[in-house]
């Protein structure tokens, strides 16, 4: 199977790496081009068709970034369907056959709309299918759409739906009144919230005649403000174009002058989002963004034949063919085949023993035609979803949806500084394109919690003020415990030495060090650069920190009290890797967690970043920015439970007729060790009688742990629900940390204290089948209710006594003999 989307440009299976995440393979790597066109309801006349074949043919043969090729889309505002007798948009699709003989085109157009106008696409059906169209609906309470705006979903040929993406072809309101900048206001608004329904990640391009005059009109705004379908401008311009010379080469209207004006608009954009600017599916080729015939020659303001942006026939054939030209953009298709995708978001994973888990995702790279089994296993070190091994399972629905995986590292009693572990993950399925996939693996480095866990987290090494009294170096404690940093030393290649740190008392975990010029009283060192008061401050007989620093001539180390070195940061300021220094900024750890010698970790400091501010006061410089005192990523107080919700229901809401899982989410991302988690049913004495079998998914979201809980064994029934009674949760507070630090069960915002759930009446943590409404007892409201479903053969899974999907006479048995 292969993809080549366009003839002329080199077309081969492919193999990329994804920074931090395993290769994947994609089936071909090629060139589209997309046009967008307000053709004024042409061509109707063979004259007509000749000036539009003249400009699909310059438009094929223009060599953009090295690449040229035959128009793929052509996306088209004020064209005509045949509903009044011309039909512009078939006679464009009738030249380019014509024009490329071993090409087929097809359409897809709009009814026409109240100015007789409609909107449409003509495509290579070669490259693409057309999977879907619709017209963008109106918002409640908008004026209607002035043009009618088509979208539609496009499938490269050969793909299983996971290179799809959506163009839209669109054609606001025209004039400059406030009136009809408000409606286009409200039609862009439309628009987005049309992307927004597509769902994040989603390649988009809308494209067309959007009758803006700069870029602070709301219509503009509301395509490009934040959220799920933000748009972005390839060619970056904000400004007022409207009739401002300096925006010459970007107009598109109007390349004739006929009484309406010459070239100074830019009316026609090809506007995309995000994932266009990535390196999967459909890809913005930089550089390839133009108005066509447009080289900014012509005289401003007149007719375009007057410039050099193409040949003068072609030229000529602009002007005459519209009152706009053609937008057109190259992109990059990239049609991923079967594997498994790791994603790890372009980060190390890395790991303390017994400490955080970290997570990562996995998904299809295709969809299947029947499930597909991926199995992860460790190597012993470390635990995926908290077992040695996991089986994941993807459906045709679902292959290409992430599941998160968590990972922890088992705890080790020996010191053994920093391992690797491997991770693989193979697949099964009775799909023959995944029986033979490659195995993916995942490496995973562990540090030893047996061992002082203190990084360098921030380096002032170029200051705007004397020097070497302005320099500093910050450490920043990670845990699990304090450590005693009398005797550390700072060192490096140059002769000249830092003095030992005195006797201090312990760093606490979760708690930074300043380490700086004890030419400088430390006291007033804290009070120039306002340190908090936890954070400690030390001065030292300073050495020598390198204003150039290179790869080669610059090694920052930390030395414990017998000399072994604990951290090393080889800093450098190339402005790729590492920060480029300005000679007022420190640099800092973007994440205390993360590898520190890796150049892509560190930030530069930005006034008001991070808490990052001025000194204030001899003998500092109040040009200096730092954040001393502050490292990001380094938290102090302890994790907590902030919920648990019952059958996934808040504690307040709801049935407890079912009660098939249980979910306690945390305020953080935290570390769950096996066995942690108990769950009790009151009234049996025996504790091994009385606990509840229980299986544990874990998952982070965004900034914070849930845990679920399924039941089995004798206290769940056949369907996984609890049996009849009431219950107690209790988390043990020493098996749940975060960066070291246990949590906080018992809320007295220290670590330490076990969690625990249901053994007070509120919490309401009880099984009863049949009592829909949760109040503890099952009586004639309940049983109306299942008589009303049984009635109407309606469902409600409460009353699924059996989990079999239906309502019927065993489910009113069972509630009975509880009434």
């Amino acid at each position: 199977m292969t993809v080549c989307v366009a003839s002329r440009v080199a077309c081969s299976r492919t193999l990329r790496r994804l920074r931090g995440e395993p290769l994947e393979q994609r089936l071909c790597l090629s060139a589209v081009r997309i046009v967008s066109w307000n053709t004024a309801n042409a061509p109707n006349s063979p004259t007509e068709d000749a000036y539009f074949s003249t400009v699909f043919e310059a438009i094929g043969d223009e060599v953009v970034v090295g690449n040229s090729m035959p128009p793929s889309i052509i996306a088209l505002q004020e064209t005509d369907n045949a509903e009044l007798g011309s039909n512009s948009i078939a006679r464009i699709e009738t030249l380019l056959e014509s024009l490329y003989p071993q090409k087929d085109f097809g359409r897809a157009v709009t009814m026409l709309d109240s100015g007789d106008d409609a909107t449409g696409f003509v495509y290579d059906t070669g490259i693409f299918d057309l999977v879907s169209t619709s017209v963008v609906a109106q918002t409640p309470g908008m004026q209607a759409f002035a043009h009618r705006i088509m979208r539609g979903q496009f499938r490269p040929i050969g793909s299983d739906g996971q290179s799809d993406f959506y163009l839209y072809t669109t054609h606001l309101k025209a004039g400059s009144s406030g009136g009809n900048a408000s409606r286009r206001t409200a039609e862009a608004n439309a628009i987005r919230l049309d992307i927004d329904s597509l769902g994040d990640h989603q390649d988009v391009i809308v494209m067309g005649d959007f009758n803006i005059s700069g870029s602070s009109e709301g219509a503009y705004q509301n395509f490009l403000r934040s959220g799920t379908g933000q748009l972005f401008d390839p060619i970056d311009t904000p400004g007022q174009w409207k009739n401002d010379p300096r925006y010459i080469d970007i107009h598109t209207q109007n390349p004739a002058i006929n009484g309406a004006g010459g070239m100074d608009d830019r009316y026609d954009f090809q506007l995309a989002s995000a994932a266009v600017f990535d390196d999967e599916g459909l890809q913005y080729i930089d550089g390839s963004y133009r108005a066509f015939g447009n080289d900014g020659t012509h005289t401003f303001n007149s007719d375009i034949t007057t410039g050099s942006g193409a040949s003068p026939g072609v030229l000529g054939a602009l002007a005459a063919a519209s009152d706009h030209l053609p937008v057109v953009v190259d992109y990059e298709i990239d049609v991923v085949v079967p594997g498994i995708y790791v994603n790890t978001g372009g980060s190390d994973l890395r790991l303390t023993e017994g400490g955080d888990s970290v997570t990562y995702e996995v998904s299809l790279l295709t969809v299947p035609d029947a499930d597909v089994q991926v199995t992860i296993a460790t190597d012993g070190q470390t635990q995926v979803n908290g077992s040695g091994q996991v089986v994941l399972t993807f459906t045709p629905g679902d292959a290409l949806v992430p599941q998160t995986v968590s990972i922890g590292a088992l705890e080790n009693s020996e010191s053994g500084g920093t391992a690797v572990s491997r991770i693989t993950h193979s697949a099964v399925s009775s799909d023959l394109t995944y029986q033979s996939v490659d195995e993916v693996s995942l490496s995973v480095r562990i540090d030893d919690n047996d061992a002082a866990s203190v990084v360098i987290s921030e380096v002032m090494y170029n200051p705007a003020g004397d020097e070497p009294d302005g320099e500093w170096i910050e450490i920043a404690n990670l845990g699990p415990g304090a450590v005693d940093l009398s005797g550390w030393q700072l060192d490096d290649e140059d002769p000249t030495d830092w003095s030992p740190i005195p006797d201090v008392s312990p760093l606490p975990p979760g708690q930074v060090a300043i380490l700086h010029n004890d030419a400088v009283d430390s006291a007033d060192f804290r009070d120039r650069w306002s340190i908090p008061p936890e954070a400690m401050v030390i001065g030292l007989t300073w050495g020598s920190l390198s204003n150039s620093p290179t790869a080669t001539n610059e090694s920052l180390e930390l030395l414990d009290a017998t000399g072994a070195v604990q951290d090393i940061v080889p800093y450098d300021d190339d402005g790729s890797s590492w920060p480029m220094d300005n000679n007022a900024s420190s640099i800092y750890l973007s994440d205390v967690r993360l590898d520190n010698s890796i150049g892509d970790h560190w930030l530069i400091s930005n006034l008001g970043v991070d808490q990052a501010r001025h000194p204030s006061g001899s003998p500092l410089s109040p040009l200096d920015v730092g954040s001393p005192g502050f490292a990001p990523g380094l938290q102090i107080d302890p994790p907590r439970v902030v919920e648990t919700r019952v059958a996934g229901q808040r504690v307040i809401e709801g049935s407890r007729s079912v009660v098939r899982s249980l979910t306690v989410v945390f305020d953080r991302i935290v570390s769950v060790q096996p066995g942690a988690i108990q769950i009790l049913r009151d009234g049996i004495e025996d504790l091994q009688e009385a606990s509840v079998g229980l299986a544990m998914s874990a998952r982070d979201v965004i900034d914070h742990t849930e845990i679920t809980l399924t039941f089995s064994g004798n206290l769940s029934d056949a369907t996984g629900s609890l049996i009849d009674g009431r219950y107690r949760l209790r988390i043990d507070a020493s098996m749940v940390t975060s960066g070291g630090i246990a949590l906080d069960g018992d809320d007295d915002e220290r670590p330490g204290g076990d969690y625990r759930f249901g053994e007070v009446a509120s919490d309401r943590f009880f099984r009863l089948f049949g009592d829909r409404d949760g109040d503890q007892d099952v009586d004639q409201f309940d049983l109306r209710h299942l008589g009303g479903l049984l009635a109407t053969q309606s469902f409600d899974e409460a009353f699924d006594a059996d989990d079999d999907g239906d309502l019927d006479r065993f489910d009113l048995a069972e509630l009975r003999r509880r009434l």
